[in-house]
């Protein structure tokens, strides 16, 4: 099985529990507009968001240094998944320091105004995200042994029992309290039966220990993902919490209805760069040049497709904003038809960013998130007062076009013959002509557009060549296997 071969079926297993994932949890934001309204799922939004942010802190990114280093040094697996879980223990109550501290300091400013009845669940998502952040990193054994059967059922089964358990509490009692309670419960659930199976079947005990000597050496491996993680989170997710700072519930509820979608969308990207990021570190040692042949191919295929989702969703807006209720309406559809313009810089920016830590320079990383997070504020800030949650999509597409040119920059250095112009510009030519027809067919209906413009779109892709004879090679390389059994990759 060659690599290509080995990532489709990885892709899969991973693409597989996204996709369930993500479909129980959109429709679960959808029950939560249609229940709550517009106010209740922006209340939701909020405080989701805003103890996201601490969290990653506790993050620090380290199932994917679990991943890298495991695919280096093998039979430090287990020292390894020690010492990160001890990491993990400490970034944990630092986290909660955080959110306790800032929260108090937030609201005697002035800065946030929260009632008494919505502390209870910010500490409960607070609580969320960090049993998340752990759940996440024992399942990176899973990805770095490439058996993505385990964490799709995993990641499949925490979805759907929050869920369940939220649907149940919202429906008696009418409150976000509700799904924070149904959240933690989730997780816990789901961190004990993912700790067993890593236990029983791949013999490494979940188990933080102060007796290996990995910890300083991956702790200051970890504070550069730190930071990337927590700037990329903020130049990405900053806008609900100045919204909510600046305007009320019902326009960030508005804002959080098209950005569910936008994160619907990023399921292809996000399977394929947790799978391909072993791959990526293991070819970044064998054979470098390969690696760049292959990452260039992801980035041309991805960046296609997420013009094709951009082209879909900003014609059919109109169409897809009602199914979250009668508070939801033009205001929530034009939000959706900015921000869908970071779909194919966003599906680009995941390859780069894994070709980073992958060569071990995700130093270079934090340098853009801290970029990209610094310009983000600051466009919020100037944007928000008077363009509301307009001007926060529009920062948003300004800021992801940063980061992807930084990124592009920083990826020379260890892959010096990686050219990004080289792989997408025939495609953003063939994206522009259909651009054009999108603005031509203004008039058409919704999905008379959307077909004119996919059909433009597709036709210049081949006249322009932006379908490579090795693209078409790797298709059908990649089709072939999706007919194989379901074999164990080793």
């Amino acid at each position: 099985m060659n690599l290509l071969q080995r990532v489709f079926m990885n892709v899969s297993f991973k693409s597989l529990g996204e996709v369930g994932r993500k479909v129980i949890g959109f429709g679960f934001v959808i029950f939560l507009a249609r229940t709550l309204g517009d106010k209740g799922l922006g209340k939701y939004g909020f405080l989701l968001l805003y103890t996201n942010l601490f969290a990653m802190v506790a993050d620090a990114g380290l199932n994917t240094l679990y991943a890298r280093e495991s695919a280096k040094e093998p039979q430090s697996r287990q020292q390894t998944m020690s010492a990160l879980l001890l990491i993990k223990l400490i970034l944990s109550a630092v986290t909660a320091i955080l959110v306790a501290s800032v929260t108090y300091v937030l609201i005697a400013a002035g800065k946030i105004d929260l009632s008494s009845a919505d502390l209870l669940p910010l500490a409960l998502f607070a609580l969320y995200w960090i049993l998340n952040t752990m759940i996440d990193l024992v399942n990176a054994v899973y990805i770095e042994r490439q058996r993505l059967a385990y964490d799709a059922a995993i990641n499949l089964g925490h979805r759907a029992l929050a869920v369940v358990l939220g649907v149940v509490l919202v429906l008696v009692f009418r409150n976000v309290l509700a799904v924070s309670a149904s959240y933690v419960i989730a997780a816990v659930v789901s961190l004990v039966a993912t700790c067993f199976v890593v236990a029983s079947r791949f013999k490494i005990r979940p188990w933080p220990s102060l007796r290996t000597g990995r910890v300083r050496h991956l702790l200051l491996e970890a504070l550069p993902l730190i930071f990337s993680l927590f700037f990329s989170f903020v130049y990405f997710h900053i806008d609900v919490v100045m919204l909510r700072m600046f305007t009320n519930e019902a326009v960030v509820g508005w804002y959080v209805a098209s950005f569910k979608i936008l994160e619907f969308t990023m399921l292809l990207p996000g399977a394929a760069a947790m799978v391909v990021l072993p791959l990526f570190a293991k070819q970044f040692v064998r054979d470098r040049e390969q690696l760049v042949v292959i990452s260039g191919q992801l980035v041309r295929i991805l960046f296609g497709a997420g013009l094709f989702v951009a082209f879909v969703l900003t014609t059919l807006a109109g169409r897809i904003i009602p199914i979250f209720g009668k508070d939801f309406g033009p205001q929530s559809q034009l939000a959706l038809q900015i921000l869908v313009w970071t779909i194919p810089l966003i599906y680009v920016d995941y390859v780069l960013i894994y070709l980073l830590v992958a060569s071990s320079h995700q130093r270079k990383n934090a340098i853009a998130a801290f970029f990209c997070a610094m310009l983000n504020i600051s466009l919020n800030y100037a944007l928000i007062p008077s363009y509301s949650y307009k001007g926060a999509a529009a920062a948003t597409v300004v800021t992801q076009v940063l980061l992807m040119m930084l990124s592009a920059h920083f990826v020379r250095k260890p892959l010096p013959s990686f050219r990004m112009c080289k792989y997408i510009l025939r495609v953003a030519a063939a994206g522009a002509f259909a651009g054009a027809a999108l603005w031509l067919a203004r008039g058409l209906g919704s999905e008379l557009q959307c077909v004119v413009t996919l059909a433009v779109f597709a036709i210049c892709l081949l006249l322009f060549k932006g379908v490579t004879k090795e693209d078409k090679e790797l298709l059908s390389q990649l089709l072939a296997r999706g007919n194989a059994s379901r074999q164990t990759i080793s």
